[in-house]
């Protein structure tokens, strides 16, 4: 029998996708739906974490600091086993330039969607007509916007799925990052 061959043996260059984004500023002027976009593809490339962790982030198991955010994930996930450990997303301000900040854009993404949340308490949500609630963002919706970011910025996605944020962003850290951080 054959071995199985990977389906992507290159990626991406996220510094190209970051380059992109960097035009997409400042957070305050953006229409939601981008800010939603780069914010929701920010977090995935820096944090290098599955759209599901994406999913289950919960405003009201995060700490929110001027310097940085941590997300605890209290549910099970897809590669947890009952038991495990809580999962947690820490993420860290880049003050040296701003319109890469994924704080920043959380803090405005959060004070821009406030008056639509109506108690929800799950990070990332639907967007619609100016007022309206809105509902908490699936998994596909989340993986969706991912992908749109990454076509904008001239990513190939018929061949680059939204789950290669993962694979891009350990990929890029591999120079610049110990392996036992990576393994974490």
């Amino acid at each position: 029998r054959r071995p199985n061959l990977t389906r992507v043996r290159l990626t991406w260059d996220y510094n190209d996708v970051l380059e992109h984004m960097k035009t997409l500023h400042p957070a305050e002027e953006l229409p939601i739906c981008q800010l939603t976009k780069k914010l929701v593809t920010l977090m995935a490339i820096l944090s290098g974490v599955r759209g599901q962790i994406l999913y289950l982030m919960n405003t009201k198991f995060m700490d929110l600091q001027k310097d940085y955010v941590i997300f605890d994930i209290p549910e099970l996930t897809k590669t947890d086993k009952p038991g495990s450990k809580m999962y947690q997303v820490r993420l860290d301000a880049y003050p040296y330039d701003r319109s890469l900040c994924v704080v920043h854009y959380l803090f405005v993404y959060l004070e821009r969607t406030l008056s639509v949340r109506w108690g929800d308490k799950f990070v990332f949500l639907t967007y619609g007509k100016t007022g309206e609630r809105q509902s908490r963002a699936s998994r596909d919706t989340i993986s969706r916007w991912i992908t749109d970011m990454l076509k904008s910025a001239g990513v190939d996605t018929e061949v680059h799925t939204s789950h290669s944020t993962q694979t891009a962003s350990t990929s890029g850290a591999v120079n610049t990052v110990s392996l036992q951080a990576i393994m974490r």
